[in-house]
């Protein structure tokens, strides 16, 4: 009985944890970059270029694991990399496919979470911009 049980937690725990990817598995494109207002001159410049990179660019997770970006400029595309969501965190790190057992050296590393507003967004872990984003 005990054993049962285990292996019922078990399945369980392993539901949730696709749950939690599920949501995410699909394309989604970048509505709207948003960053904070009264950034110093310097650093307001580079968010503007790391906005102008995002803007309109789709992001795309395989239920295989798999991850693209397509940008506008082709120089930003990120073809076949590796994705793992951590649900407790709700981030999502991507590295290249090869190395996605060790997760380094990491290409991208962000949050995403649904607002109250219905909206989701991707957040920017290092720095502070968001991306608005909608599912297509």
């Amino acid at each position: 009985m005990k054993y049962l049980v285990s292996i019922l937690l078990i399945f369980y725990m392993l539901g949730l944890a696709a749950q939690a990817t599920d949501f995410l598995i699909g394309k989604w494109q970048v509505v709207q970059s948003l960053s904070p207002k009264g950034a110093p001159p310097k650093m307001e410049k580079e968010l503007n270029k790391l906005k102008e990179i995002y803007e309109g660019a789709n992001f795309e997770f395989l239920p295989d694991n798999k991850f693209n970006l397509i940008a506008k400029d082709p120089q930003n595309n990120i073809q076949e990399a590796y994705w793992v969501y951590n649900s407790a965190t709700k981030s999502i790190k991507v590295c290249k496919w090869e190395n996605r057992g060790q997760l380094k050296p990491l290409l991208l590393e962000l949050s995403a979470r649904t607002e109250k507003d219905g909206n989701t967004y991707f957040w920017f872990d290092v720095v502070p911009v968001a991306l608005k984003v909608k599912k297509l």
